[in-house]
């Protein structure tokens, strides 16, 4: 889901928009969130370094001047965050042997350890 990750400690207030993480891109490299920061996230990007928890876009209002962000809901540690891999056990098979990969199938393995770029930065987890 689109949104801001934050950290969570900071609660709900007006915060400056300091990069942004983006699925497929180069992912927000060198982009961290400190205490009064955010940093604006599309649906499968790579969690920035610092961020503990997402907030999703519905749940935000420009702020007061460009570069701001107003959060209305304090978000929960981990909220809309997984785990990169969570939507696959150990050895559970990705495809079969043979079988086509189309967009149908990419959207599935999303998240898996081949479905989108370069995981592992930003503590490897996703929104």
């Amino acid at each position: 889901m689109d949104g801001y990750a934050v950290l969570s400690s900071d609660g709900a207030g007006e915060f400056e928009v300091v990069g942004s993480s983006r699925a497929g891109g180069a992912g927000g490299a060198g982009t961290a969130v400190s205490p009064g920061t955010v940093c604006y996230i599309t649906t499968g990007a790579p969690l920035p370094a610092g961020a503990d928890a997402v907030v999703m876009v519905e749940e935000t209002m420009p702020g007061a001047s460009a570069g701001r962000v107003k959060i209305s809901k304090a978000a929960k540690p981990r909220q809309n965050v997984r785990e990169v891999g969570s939507d696959m056990a150990a050895g559970e098979r990705v495809l079969a042997a043979g079988e086509r990969v189309g967009a149908a199938e990419v959207r599935e393995r999303q998240g898996s350890e081949w479905g989108g770029g370069d995981r592992e930065e930003g503590g490897g987890a996703q929104n």
